[in-house]
């Protein structure tokens, strides 16, 4: 090539450059800010008409109060009130669907990773939502499994403070994790429960409880018991997922779970349609709670029943006991609250 279609090219190449930029901010800039204004005035107008429902909702509920308390046409007013509150109520769901469409932030905790101006955690289009929960569940999964050979070798084989410490890092780093992506897929249309993300924060205060306990022979006496939990707690984990993973695609199919629900497995938010969740995976997640609870009462009993001066026992004794305490009560709760509400509605559609 000679000087002249060199010095061509590069004219064309300059050219082609300027027209991209051009492009970008004018396609990709200027819609990215118009969206955005858009999607805030929409979540303003979104909150304050949220509002006016409510308002609205009680005005019906005192108008269809002092109906009821007259003698005639009483029967055919309710009813046309009662078709007015259900129509505001579907109307609030939808208000809820919309807003998790719009822009959202992750809540307190993911602020404090992030901040206020980039905790903003819409994923974006659907598929890449849809990606995002299937990358959470992966990394769930894969951890768990890797938590199985990990808990038996410590347990059985190696006792070791350093590899403890190793250890404890590692849960911390995934219920951190965790904690942080089911914000995100919280704010992006996902049905986790907000028990479960709570529970993750307190996983990780006790995880790092457990990093900052000295190796004192409390410690030593405790640990097997711990390791034992999380063997056991992981297997059931693993069960759970191959189980509700399953289900969700059933679900999804026909149209009864959205896409970005997830195959929860340390949730009890198992779908108890069929014997196989009733009688195989319900008795190993109470067992689950009661080694829980178990635990909240070893360390009790090791730090304040079994000792002469409990207030020489290390900190770490009672707030383990508390956590495990509030995790079973909470974990048996919201597994209680799951199985009430579905007895109600397989009664609902007896009773049609």
């Amino acid at each position: 090539m000679d000087r002249h279609q060199v010095l061509e090219e590069f004219a064309d190449c300059m050219k082609d450059q300027e027209a991209i930029e051009s492009t970008f901010d004018k396609l990709v800039k200027e819609k990215r800010a118009d969206l955005y204004k858009s999607e805030t005035d929409l979540k303003k107008r979104t909150d304050k008409h949220k509002k006016r429902i409510k308002s609205c909702l009680a005005m019906l509920n005192a108008l269809e109060s002092t109906s009821s308390s007259s003698d005639n046409g009483a029967a055919d007013e309710n009813l046309q009130l009662a078709e007015k509150k259900a129509q505001l109520k579907h109307s609030s769901k939808k208000l809820e669907m919309i807003g998790k469409q719009t822009l959202n932030t992750g809540g307190f905790f993911v602020e404090q990773f992030l901040g206020k101006e980039y905790s903003v955690v819409l994923v974006g289009d659907d598929s890449r939502k849809f990606n995002f929960k299937k990358e959470y569940e992966t990394f769930k999964y894969k951890c768990t499994v890797l938590n199985i050979p990990i808990t038996l070798l410590l347990a059985f084989f190696f006792h070791s403070r350093v590899l403890d410490t190793f250890y404890h890092l590692y849960l911390t780093y995934f219920y951190l994790t965790l904690a942080i992506r089911e914000n995100i897929l919280a704010v992006n249309g996902s049905n986790i429960k907000a028990w479960w993300i709570r529970h993750h924060y307190l996983s990780i205060v006790l995880v790092i409880t457990l990093l900052t306990w000295p190796e004192t022979v409390l410690y030593q006496a405790f640990r097997p018991y711990f390791l034992l939990y999380a063997l056991y707690a992981s297997i059931v984990q693993v069960l759970q997922y191959k189980y509700q993973k399953d289900r969700l695609y059933v679900r999804t199919a026909i149209g009864k779970s959205s896409m970005m629900d997830v195959a929860n497995s340390d949730s009890s938010q198992v779908v108890v349609e069929t014997s196989l969740a009733l009688f195989f995976l319900l008795p190993f997640i109470f067992l689950g709670q009661l080694f829980q609870l178990y635990n909240a009462y070893l360390l009790l009993d090791m730090g304040y029943f079994n000792t002469t001066n409990w207030r020489d026992v290390e900190w770490q004794v009672f707030a383990n006991a508390a956590l495990f305490l509030i995790l079973a009560v909470g974990n048996f709760v919201t597994t209680v609250e799951v199985l009430v509400k579905k007895a109600k509605r397989n009664k609902k559609k007896k009773q049609q």
